[in-house]
């Protein structure tokens, strides 16, 4: 190599580097070749995992989705049973309310009956009472002039008596000259003792007559008060009869009423335990 031309050298070194340059322009793309081979090998791992990643998201997204009308579903479930229940609750209410309204009106009706059946007894007792009043004054009425006439049959029988023995007394006055024999066939003893029995007869029947009256008007007095002693416990008893079936209709208004209650508050406690599940099982409030 010394041995050459200084020319023949330098067209030799000038080679020589354009050789080294060549050589490194070779190496320089070689490497941004295998640069780039790499890059692109990362790019390809980045797409691929960006790829499994968008894959995961779309599946966790159809999970969500799922999830998502599963939980709608069960949101659509639980207000289709809070509506059934609600109904099934107000037609409760209503046939309670109803069952209660006829039952109120029972009772009005019963009372409105009651107030009836005790005028009307009343009414009845009225008419009796002036009904026997009347056959009572009828009775006494009749039994009196009965009685006048038994005092005036007496008082005449009486007068008569004792104008017939007035006249016996003067016949024998002026008999007793003329005949004296016919006085002593009939003493006025005699007669005396007949009248006297005639009139204890008569006094005996008359008295009898008014124990007969007075008993009579004790027997009605006694029959009607055993009358109106047997209606006032008819009524009385008719009475309690009643007034039993309105307690016990209002025995059993009170337990419908209680019931009714009792069924409002568990419907509203029903309804308030949905409200919370859903409230803890979702996470909101207003699910309505």
């Amino acid at each position: 190599m010394s041995d050459l031309h200084p020319i023949n050298k330098t067209a030799n070194i000038s080679d020589q580097n354009l050789i080294e340059e060549e050589a490194e322009k070779c190496t320089n793309c070689e490497m941004s070749e295998i640069q780039k081979d790499v890059e692109l090998k990362i790019l390809r791992n980045a797409l691929t995992r960006k790829a499994k990643d968008v894959s995961q998201l779309k599946e966790q997204f159809t999970e969500l989705n799922k999830t998502k009308e599963h939980q709608e579903m069960q949101i659509a479930s639980q207000k289709k049973q809070i509506e059934a229940l609600t109904i099934t609750r107000q037609t409760r209410h209503t046939a309670s309310r109803i069952l209660v309204d006829e039952l109120n009106k029972k009772i009005k009706d019963k009372n409105c009956l009651i107030e009836n059946i005790i005028a009307k007894k009343k009414r009845d007792i009225e008419k009796l009472e002036e009904k026997h009043q009347t056959v009572l004054k009828n009775e006494e009425v009749k039994h009196r002039a009965e009685l006048w006439h038994c005092r005036q049959n007496f008082r005449n029988k009486r007068m008569k008596d004792s104008y017939m023995q007035t006249e016996d007394s003067d016949d024998d006055y002026f008999s007793c000259s003329e005949d004296i024999e016919d006085d002593l066939k009939v003493p006025k003893s005699t007669q005396s003792v007949e009248t006297a029995t005639s009139f204890g007869a008569d006094h005996l029947e008359l008295s009898i007559k008014l124990v007969n009256i007075a008993n009579t008007l004790l027997n009605i007095q006694d029959k009607k008060q055993q009358f109106n002693n047997a209606l006032q416990t008819t009524c009385q008893f008719e009475l309690d009869a009643e007034k039993e079936k309105n307690w016990m209709l209002e025995e059993e208004n009170k337990a419908l009423r209680a019931q009714y209650n009792q069924n409002k508050k568990d419907h509203q406690l029903e309804v308030a335990n949905l409200h919370n599940r859903l409230s803890d099982a979702y996470g909101f409030e207003d699910w309505e």
